[in-house]
């Protein structure tokens, strides 16, 4: 029977348990879910009642769930080498007017909607903050929440994305 030496072992069992719990995990590769705790994310939101992870294709995304289990915020992570985050909020097309974000990760713009009185939309909410951090991209969408253009939401919204590109 062949022996492994004791520190490949230990290495060997770190991995495995850095795999299994995701401990080691940060916003390139772990579940949105796991880049902040839960109680962080209710303290800014205080609507936001539980949540559930998805994947969509190589993408990995956590819904933030209110009290009807129906996402209010959704965090998506994965790679993005080519685009930039002005190009990915543009590609959501004339309903919305980009703007870039200073002070987020690489680089950082977010949507806002544009107001339609044919359908009763005033207009000025966040509808998507896209940063960019090397390869990489934290995608947050408030969606029943208010996130005002100018508003206290924004400021919460750019703080739990500060806190999740930390990890």
């Amino acid at each position: 029977m062949k022996h492994f030496p004791l520190p490949f072992l230990l290495i060997a069992l770190v991995l495995s348990w850095t795999a299994i719990t995701g401990q080691a995990a940060d916003m390139t590769t772990a579940d949105p879910c796991v880049l902040v705790p839960m109680a962080r994310v209710q303290a800014a939101f205080p609507a936001i009642t539980g949540m559930e992870q998805k994947d969509f294709g190589p993408h990995k995304n956590c819904s933030y769930l209110d009290k009807f289990n129906i996402p209010a915020l959704t965090v998506t992570t994965g790679r993005d080498p080519d685009s930039s985050a002005r190009a990915m909020m543009e590609n959501l097309g004339d309903g919305y007017r980009v703007v870039d974000i200073s002070g987020l990760g690489d680089e950082a713009a977010m949507a806002i909607s544009r107001g339609n009185p044919k359908y009763h939309i005033k207009g000025g909410g966040v509808a998507e903050l896209y940063i960019k951090k090397g390869d990489r991209f934290l995608l947050l969408a408030p969606m029943r929440i208010m996130v005002r253009e100018n508003g206290p939401g924004l400021e919460k919204l750019k703080s739990l994305a500060q806190d999740m590109l930390a990890r």
